[in-house]
Parts: C-alpha cells; structure tokens; sequence
C-alpha cells in the first residue's frame, strides 16, 4: 500500500525513498515504529475505491463459559473472509458503567462481557451480511448468555470512534501491554495462555483485545516481519495512584503467561520497564540495526535502545502444541 516515504535523515537531509530509491531505507521504516532513526514527513500510498462501512455486534456474558467461548470464536474466525472485513473481540467488566472512581476496589465481583465484532467494507447490505454470516447462529450452549445482539447496520466512521471512546476514556492512568500469537501454537495453548489478561480484569476501565490478523509479511520486503496471526493486547486503565505498582504488577504477571505462546510484540505496545520481547524476527533485526548504524551513528535518535534488551529468539519460541 505504501509505495513512497519523504524522510528527514538524522542529519538533517530530506530524501526520498522506495523499492527502487534508498531501498534499505525503505525496508527498515515499516514495524519500526519510535525506533525509526528518522522522521517521516510525507507518505505516498495506493487507494480502494470507498465502500459502505457496516457492522454487527453480539454481547454475552462469559463469566461461566470464557474458555468455550473463546475456542468457538477463534475457530469461527478462520471462517470469516480475510478481505473487506475487520474482526474485534472486547472483553470488559459488567459494572464499567458503575459511578464512581472507576478502580473497581469496592466493587461486587463483575461478570465479564464478552464482544464480538465485525466491521465490513460492502456495497450493499445484501453483501455485508453474508460476510458477517459466519456469526448467525450461536451454538446451543452459549444462546442463553446472549445478552445484546445488533445485526448487521450501517455505519459511520463518527459511530466507531464515539464507540471505542467509551472503551478508551480519557484523563486515566494506563498500562498496555501485548502479543501476536505464535502461527505455531495451537487454540488451546493460546486459550489457556492469554485468559488472565483477558479475564482476570483488576479495575472496571480494564478491557481485554483479540483481533486476528492473519498477516504474514515477507521479511525481503519490510522490517515488520512477524507473523501476526492475532493481536492480543490488555489496556489496563485507573485513577489512584496508589494502585500503580498494583496495575503494572497485574499486567507484567498475565503477559509473562501469555509470552508463552507469542512470537513477539507489536511495536507500540513495547514497554521496557515492563518486558523485552522481540518487535522483529532475529534476522531482521540484525539487518535493521546495521541499517540504523548507517543512517544514525550518532544516534540522534535512540529510540531503538529498547529493541536491545534481551528477548526470545523468534525460532525458539516456546508455542505449546
């Protein structure tokens, strides 16, 4: 998608680059995210003619049946088409909408909702629901946690985001942490690993993510080379600053579980203080650092120092079976 970057160099040049002008400058921008050694100030980059934007949304409560639950969806996932369509599993505490400080300490034990969502790029709604078909029909054992379900609507963009601000609110305190999980692993493993981050929600601004990715990238091509089978991420979220060392217990101990049957991190979400994980495959990284070196070696820019901690190898990754 991306066929052209303007970069301002950590010398202060403006230059140009693409597969066929400054090519390794090229290859090393996309998954490097703040350990880029420069600045990206123009980006070229193909479009899609506009579709109609839809989505369709079930709620249970999984309180009960979370590791069914779980493996019911990641497996119906495999079913749904990889292109026009976004998939988004949320989890978060029932009493979110309680009043008060929003840390959960005082709260009754929360059941725990469980979202699946698919957004669909379609001309028509006809098309739209038959991309979203894989989720018509729960299966018997789950019909009676059923708590909301919105078929298939059309939307707008001001719609999603007044929607994923509920989820984000503003002026709280914040921990993130994530995967992507190991193609090597199995549902199972991946279940058992990554439940605690998604299920043992410690406030009430707390939610859990899985969107699968099925995105393979070739390492020839970009420095983002892992492969993204799904994202799984924790945005842990708090008011009282008596709780931090609390939050950044919680997450370091579900995400040293879940690391279990990662391959590595999205690039963002990299936190030092927290854990190392890889951000590349151990190859890229060596070919990106010596690219870095070229480009930075006076390293204007050392965001890239977190990259340097010590991780698990990508090919010895620990997936379960």
């Amino acid at each position: 998608w991306i066929t052209q970057l303007e970069v301002v160099t950590a010398a202060g040049e403006v230059v140009l680059c693409s597969k066929t002008e400054n090519e390794e400058l090229f290859w090393a921008a996309p998954g490097s995210g703040r350990g880029f050694f420069g600045v990206v100030t123009r980006i070229w980059a193909r479009t899609i003619p506009e579709r109609r934007l839809f989505d369709t949304t079930i709620i249970l409560d999984s309180t009960d049946i979370f590791k069914p639950l779980l493996k019911w969806v990641l497996e119906t996932s495999e079913k749904v088409p990889k292109y026009g369509v976004d998939l988004f599993f949320l989890t978060f505490r029932s009493d979110m909408d309680e009043p008060g400080d929003g840390d959960g300490d005082k709260s009754d034990p929360a059941r725990i909702m469980f979202v699946i969502n698919e957004t669909v790029y379609a001309d028509s709604l006809e098309e739209a629901k038959v991309l979203a078909s894989p989720w018509d029909q729960l299966p018997d054992e789950f019909v009676k946690f059923q708590v909301q379900r919105v078929p298939v609507l059309e939307r707008t963009w001001e719609d999603l985001w007044t929607l994923q601000d509920r989820f984000q609110p503003q002026g709280k305190r914040w921990n993130v942490d994530s995967i992507m999980t190991d193609p090597k692993a199995s549902n199972d493993a991946i279940i058992e690993a990554i439940t605690p981050a998604l299920y043992e929600l410690p406030s009430r601004l707390t939610t859990g993510t899985v969107c699968p990715l099925d995105y393979y990238p070739d390492e020839k091509n970009q420095a983002l080379s892992l492969p993204q089978k799904c994202y799984v991420s924790a945005m842990n979220a708090w008011e009282n600053p008596v709780l931090d060392e609390k939050m950044d217990g919680w997450i370091r101990g579900v995400f040293k579980k879940a690391a279990t049957v990662s391959c590595g991190i999205y690039v963002a979400d990299l936190n030092e203080r927290q854990r190392a994980a890889p951000v590349m495959t151990s190859s890229a990284m060596q070919k990106w650092l010596q690219i870095r070196a070229k480009w930075d070696p006076e390293e204007t820019f050392i965001g890239y120092r977190a990259f340097l901690l010590p991780t698990l190898d990508h090919d010895n990754t620990a997936a379960g079976s």
